[in-house]
């Protein structure tokens, strides 16, 4: 299926110009608002549209608006001039739009944005599609990951499939998350699966260095820049050369290495401190973050330019508790790297054990899980996982709920309820309807209500 890429705007010299630099995309142009606002709502179907926000009879909120009535996968961005820079903002929060450009824009940020953008529209297309049942069986049956991460959930196979496709595109991502939720495993799976994949990934928290240090630690420092440099040395950009940078805590960054780093961003060139000699570097930059940063940027903490330059692709990933389905998987993957590490002949948990977990909040999300189970490996010579041998905070939670692990809670079966049945009666749904005291027919609906799908165990 095509994916054809509408831009609007009354400036016929920027739309030539467009059609010059953008050849390897399916491109129209319209110069005339009103006209571009039939074509959106006669056609409706486009990949992205792209419009100006001041046009004379439509302007571009008003036609953005009308392409996402007509389809809601289409991307819409909005091209503004500085002086409308605080109205697109307010747009790009409120959700109205993808993301803003500010005119003039170079060819290489466009189509870097437009890359993004068609990404985007594929995975809206795939959400929106149901996905296919595989022959003989049902629906997302086989166990699920990607690099380091494990799930099957309909959360991260939506992940593992953008991932997928950003690890060919060259543009910047923004991994955020709350902690342990595996943003670095991201940076990681982004750097494997592309074509830097031989190159080096250099990693570097923003937040493990005092702000005097970490922009020597980035870009580098000559002899005699300061204080102790006897020595000329390489920063993270340089060792990074041809390959990708994970910046971590991103959110830390002081804001004099938030301006250099915004340099090389837009132009891929920075100078080492004390030197004048500009250096140019072929290195992506993957960000992560698990604070938030548009706080940060209306608190005056945090460059807004240097946000949306980072965040041309924001991959946000959920905490644990919203993707409860993907626990008995974690639990299995972990269990046997465990068993393995330590020579102990564990074959899982008990299944009050894994009712606790379905339970369980976990604040610490996959990185807290791991942990748990680490414990609990250490404590285990063989077999079953028992209450025994957790950590005092689950066993804490366990006495403080007091909950049946087979009991339905009040007002029906709640999602864990139904993990808990469905795995103690090996997906079994008619005995699990019956352990449950509900009809099938509202088993099935529950399990649509929840998004739960087949998983092992």
């Amino acid at each position: 299926m095509a994916e054809t890429i509408l831009f609007v705007d009354d400036d016929s010299n920027f739309l030539a110009s467009l059609r010059r630099s953008l050849r390897g995309l399916d491109i129209e142009t319209e110069a005339d608002p009103a006209r571009g606002l039939e074509k959106v709502c006669a056609r409706g179907r486009y990949a992205v549209v792209v419009a100006d926000m001041r046009m004379p009879g439509v302007d571009g909120i008003r036609l953005l608006a009308a392409a996402a009535r007509k389809s809601p996968e289409t991307v819409r961005i909005m091209l503004t001039g500085h002086p409308e820079m605080s109205t697109a903002i307010d747009a790009v929060n409120k959700g109205q739009v993808y993301r803003f450009l500010t005119k003039p824009c170079s060819p290489a940020t466009l189509k870097e944005t437009l890359d993004a953008a068609l990404i985007q529209h594929r995975l809206r297309v795939e959400s929106r599609d149901p996905l296919p049942i595989p022959e003989g069986g049902e629906r997302g049956a086989a166990q699920g990951g990607l690099g380091g991460m494990v799930g099957q959930s309909r959360k991260m196979r939506d992940i593992f499939a953008l991932i997928r496709q950003l690890a060919g595109v060259e543009t910047t991502v923004l991994v955020t998350g709350e902690s342990g939720t595996g943003k670095e495993l991201v940076a990681e799976a982004l750097h494997a699966l592309g074509p830097r994949a031989k190159k080096p990934l250099v990693r570097l928290n923003c937040s493990a260095l005092a702000p005097s240090l970490l922009e020597s630690e980035l870009f580098g420092h000559v002899r005699g820049a300061f204080t102790g440099a006897v020595k000329d040395t390489i920063g993270r950009f340089q060792a990074a050369q041809g390959g990708t940078l994970f910046l971590d805590e991103i959110g830390d960054l002081p804001h004099s290495v938030q301006v250099k780093l915004l340099r090389f961003l837009e132009q891929k060139e920075y100078e080492r401190v004390g030197d004048h000699a500009t250096i140019r570097a072929d290195v992506r930059v993957v960000a992560a973050t698990n604070v938030n940063l548009p706080q940060k940027v209306r608190e005056g903490l945090f460059r807004e330019d240097l946000y949306y330059r980072l965040r041309v692709v924001e991959l946000t990933l959920p905490p644990l508790r919203e993707r409860a389905e993907d626990i008995p998987l974690l639990i299995e993957h972990f269990v046997t790297h465990f068993s393995e590490k330590f020579g102990r002949a564990i074959s899982g948990v008990t299944g009050d054990i894994l009712a606790l977990f379905l339970r369980y909040p976990w604040p610490g999300n996959v990185r807290e899980l791991k942990h748990t189970l680490e414990h609990a490996a250490v404590l285990c010579r063989d077999g079953n996982i028992t209450p025994e041998h957790l950590p005092p905070e689950l066993a804490a939670f366990a006495q403080s709920k007091g909950f049946d692990p087979l009991h339905p809670q009040a007002g029906g079966p709640g999602r864990g309820d139904i993990l808990e049945a469905l795995n103690r009666t090996d997906w079994n749904k008619a005995k699990t309807a019956r352990l449950l005291g509900v009809s099938r027919s509202t088993l099935y609906r529950k399990l649509l209500e929840y998004g739960i799908t087949r998983f092992p165990g």
